[in-house]
């Protein structure tokens, strides 16, 4: 054999000694160490994307609350304008710049009538959707919820009437909502199913822009999203859904001479083609699961049909179709309760505000670490102003 013949041979022996297999230890050093950086680095990832979409919900918040306002100063007589906010089951949160188109005597059953204003989407305003996830709800002062705002029908107590409450966008939670399947069975009482439509709105005065705290109840035009039972007088021949003007179309209903009955059943609290309302100033912005994962010590969680701590209606169940809570080890206006101790910043439910760290100490007592954000909605200029951990009067 040649010396080249040779050389070449001994270099192939080195090649093949160079190229020896990974050791089990060795594949396993590698998989812990990738195992260490995902860990650290999930989390991580995790909380840059919900600080990112905090910030954004925040910034989408402000703008509304601005459309909202402006759409005030732009308006004449007494059509103020309001921001309504909604959730679909399963949906976003969203909120729609309104303004005044009219007033109703609503029928209240079993005491009379009451005045309340008539709101419209304002012509050419967007509506603003938050990230998927985050929700907004209005503070109720004490006595605000009552027989008719957010404790309408049967269910149960969800709030405590007596106590400020945090009330959720109760918008989509009802008999004629896309998530009822058969409320053709049921007939025409699915159009008179709207008085468990509710929700909030922070109002604006026409004109000055000035934030309105108090006053009439405000019936928000909403028309539902689904098409089932509008085929019988009057839905038939009083279609929102299709109306080009709903501004116009409330005017029709409001002064049609034909039927006195009319406007109750088209844009009156119990029309499920409307939302009543009443004027908040303070809102809170939050992470809807964050929350449900919170109140899991007491048995909630969080409904994946709605995406949210409410369970859809049930259809083939009319007396029990009022919004329901999800089920918890605890009463729903205890569940209220704890929702507003975690939203207030006491999210380890101990009673006490502290956002200390006690090392070595059991859970409850590591101190509070709040996430929601509540806001004061600023008198004259609209602005959402951040309050720290506790409701001001």
């Amino acid at each position: 054999m040649s010396a080249a013949r040779h050389a070449t041979a001994g270099l192939r022996g080195i090649g093949a000694r160079g190229r020896r297999a990974f050791t089990i230890v060795e594949l396993m050093v590698v998989i812990v160490v990738i195992t260490i950086l995902i860990g650290i680095a999930v989390p991580m990832f995790r909380a840059m994307v919900s600080s990112s979409e905090s910030a954004l919900a925040e910034g989408l918040l402000g703008a509304a609350l601005k459309g909202a306002r402006d759409a005030a100063v732009g308006s004449t007589g007494d059509a103020d304008a309001a921001l309504g906010f909604f959730f679909e089951p399963g949906g976003r949160l969203t909120m729609v710049p309104y303004l005044k188109a009219g007033e109703i005597d609503d029928r209240i059953p079993g005491t009379g009538r009451l005045r309340r204003d008539v709101f419209v989407p304002a012509p050419g305003a967007e509506a603003t959707v938050l990230p998927q996830g985050w929700m907004v709800r209005g503070l109720a002062p004490p006595g605000s919820i009552d027989a008719t705002w957010y404790e309408a029908g049967t269910g149960g107590a969800r709030y405590a009437p007596g106590e400020p409450n945090w009330v959720f966008p109760e918008t989509g939670f009802y008999l004629g909502s896309v998530w009822s399947t058969q409320v053709e069975a049921l007939g025409s009482d699915v159009n008179q199913d709207g008085a468990h439509r509710q929700s909030f709105v922070v109002r604006f005065k026409a004109g000055t822009g000035e934030m309105v705290t108090s006053g009439r109840d405000v019936m928000l035009v909403a028309p539902r999203p689904s098409p089932l039972l509008r085929e019988d007088a009057p839905w038939s021949t009083h279609r929102p859904d299709q109306s080009p003007s709903l501004q116009r179309w409330v005017r029709l209903v409001l002064t049609d001479r034909d039927s006195a009955m009319l406007a109750d059943k088209m844009v009156g609290d119990t029309a499920t083609d409307s939302v009543l309302a009443r004027p908040v100033a303070q809102v809170v912005l939050y992470e809807e699961a964050e929350l449900a994962a919170a109140l899991g010590q007491y048995g909630a969680r969080l409904d994946r049909q709605t995406g949210s701590l409410y369970r859809a209606p049930d259809p083939a169940v009319p007396a029990t179709h009022n919004p329901e809570l999800v089920p918890a080890s605890v009463a729903p206006d205890e569940l209220s309760r704890r929702a507003r101790q975690w939203i207030e910043g006491d999210t380890n439910f101990d009673g006490v505000l502290d956002r200390g760290a006690f090392q070595g100490a059991p859970d409850a007592r590591r101190g509070d670490r709040p996430s929601a954000r509540i806001f004061m909605v600023d008198r004259y200029l609209a602005t959402a102003r951040p309050i720290q951990t506790e409701v001001q009067p």
